[in-house]
């Protein structure tokens, strides 16, 4: 081999121990899930193309879980917005049906007969059944309303998922019959990665953080909720399976040793954390708040623990915020800003533009005080009776009020940033809604610049 002539043998000597040290540094720096995107500003030469759909590694499988009624709304805004880029996705309900090009599986078909027959909750699945065998119809059913026997699961469940619909009892029953149907559809994929139709996964960024775990680890990993002494990922944020974890569900018979154990439970994602952890000694791994059961106009902006992280799900997605999500990341696309975006990301080219000049906003819920267990959540302060002059007041005399939401003689102070989304009026009056601009454009010139993203 030809050696350049300058390189003399001391140089030589110095330059092999260089790369003899730099080996030792990789292999011995501990491992890490964090993945960091250093150039904020790195962006690609005008002649060349920008790639809509990246180019990363494809042995990802998502699984997408909706109910029959609504398929028709759900699965085509999501198919042609989140999941726009994705190579294998598999859609599942309570009913075969086709919603225009895309197929959609009955996950409920080789639930065991003993579990189905005289089952209360399997009464909507038979009625959906039946209805449509006879008029290919289902639009009686929707809003059908249904709760659980048991008092305090009823109660659990209507204040953590904010239903009563009869469809959702069914829905705890899929999850382990969407893995084993994905499994024998897609085998030995890296990772499999469920989300309800009104989910959104940002597809590029997520494809980045898997890059940094290993498939072959039992990994089970999403936005961590705790109940029962149990840490479960939420099924609307997200749940992410490692090809490990997935090996170690399908091949214990893990649907037909716990479907007649369905009942006791309130939802497939809480018992899905039970039988990794009690069966299989995984734990949750918390990925929140890149995984989120938000809107994307409801992200909590103002937790510092927020600002720099990257965004990779939202929930209970409407089809026009999808849109509005997928608009967003083609001009980003367009303006070649190729790096993960951030929440604060979000703040800066979304929600602070988004808030009107004006004093306030008219039939629109900006603290999230519709849902008051998410108002909670966040420190906000409900303070009655008050009219809505004394509400704008009330929050121009505390100093950590940075919006405000008036109804029914009721003001709420928030102390984070929510965009917030519109509210008609309804027998407790006008929903109406203020933000403390100066405040909010003084806490968002405190804020780091994130030159360095980390997972």
């Amino acid at each position: 081999m030809l050696r350049p002539s300058f390189l003399t043998s001391s140089r030589a000597r110095v330059l092999a121990a260089f790369l003899l040290l730099t080996l030792i540094l990789v292999r011995t720096f501990p491992s890490t899930t964090q993945w960091r995107w250093r150039n904020r500003n790195q962006s690609k030469s005008k002649d060349q193309p920008i790639e809509r759909c990246p180019p990363t590694s494809q042995k990802v499988v998502v699984m997408a879980r909706t109910g029959a009624s609504e398929a028709a709304l759900r699965v085509p805004a999501l198919m042609n917005t989140s999941l726009r880029c994705a190579k294998h996705v598999y859609l599942y309900s309570d009913l075969d049906q086709d919603v225009g090009p895309y197929h959609v599986t009955d996950a409920l078909d080789n639930v065991a007969r003993d579990v189905v027959d005289n089952n209360s909750e399997f009464e909507f699945y038979h009625r959906q059944l039946e209805l449509w065998k006879n008029k290919g119809d289902l639009s009686e059913l929707q809003g059908l309303k249904s709760t659980p026997k048991d008092p305090a699961l009823a109660e659990w469940t209507s204040s953590h998922y904010n239903t009563d619909l009869a469809a959702w009892q069914l829905d705890k029953y899929k999850f382990f019959h969407v893995l084993e149907k994905t499994w024998a559809a897609k085998p030995d994929m890296d990772w499999y990665v469920m989300i309800d139709s009104d989910t959104y996964v940002v597809w590029p960024t997520l494809l980045r953080w898997l890059e940094t775990l290993d498939p072959s680890q039992k990994s089970y990993l999403g936005c961590g909720l705790w109940m029962d002494e149990y840490w479960f990922a939420h099924g609307g944020a997200g749940i992410v399976l490692s090809r490990a974890a997935m090996e170690t569900l399908i091949y214990n018979n893990t649907a037909t040793r716990w479907d007649p154990n369905m009942g006791k439970y309130c939802c497939g994602d809480f018992v899905l954390a039970v039988a990794l952890r009690d069966d299989y000694g995984v734990e949750l791994q918390q990925a929140f708040p890149m995984f989120s059961q938000e809107r994307w106009s409801t992200v909590p902006l103002g937790n510092e623990n927020f600002w720099c992280r990257p965004a990779i799900t939202f929930h209970h997605l409407p089809p026009e915020e999808m849109k509005e999500i997928a608009d967003f990341e083609d001009n980003r696309l367009n303006m070649s800003k190729l790096e993960p975006w951030t929440h604060a990301d979000i703040f800066r080219d979304y929600t602070i533009k988004s808030i009107p000049d004006g004093s306030y906003r008219a039939n629109w819920d900006g603290t999230f005080a519709s849902d008051r267990y998410e108002f909670d959540k966040y420190q906000g302060m409900s303070l009655e009776p008050k009219s809505f002059q004394e509400c704008i007041e009330a929050c121009e005399a505390d100093e950590d009020c940075l919006q405000y939401t008036h109804h029914d003689e009721t003001c709420y102070i928030g102390t984070v940033i929510r965009l917030g989304f519109k509210k008609d009026e309804d027998e407790g009056g006008m929903w109406q809604s203020g933000w403390h601009k100066t405040r909010i454009d003084h806490w968002a010139s405190m804020q780091p610049l994130c030159d360095e993203v980390t997972f």
